[in-house]
């Protein structure tokens, strides 16, 4: 039965779909499809984490789907050619500036 995918998948995947008897439909793509490739799997990624969050006793598939998406992170760091320093320290004016998440605010509505 063939089964359609139609998105970016790690390295060594077609070669295992191969081991398990798959005839594997591949092909390599430019710099500028890869990088939205990228940001697309981020987005199925951080889904997938939302999923797996709900289940308080899977800690296992919670780590897991973190492993996806830190290795995606530093992936787009990489062929974005951004500045994980400058990345960082972005992030600690942010903090400074707006807090982190560590109050657990939910922003009901404002009126002006």
């Amino acid at each position: 039965m063939k089964q359609r995918y139609g998105k970016l998948v790690r390295d060594l995947i077609p070669q295992k779909l191969r081991l398990d008897g798959f005839v594997v439909n591949e092909r390599e793509m430019d710099d500028d499809e890869y990088k939205r490739e990228l940001l697309y799997l981020l987005i199925e990624e951080a889904e997938n984490l939302r999923k797996a969050g709900y289940d308080p006793n899977n800690k296992e598939e919670l780590q897991s789907k973190m492993a996806d998406i830190f290795e995606l992170i530093e992936t787009i760091v990489k062929e974005f050619n951004l500045s994980k320093d400058e990345i960082e320290n972005l992030q600690a004016k942010k903090r400074a500036e707006e807090g982190g998440f560590e109050k657990k605010i939910f922003l009901e509505s404002t009126i002006k």
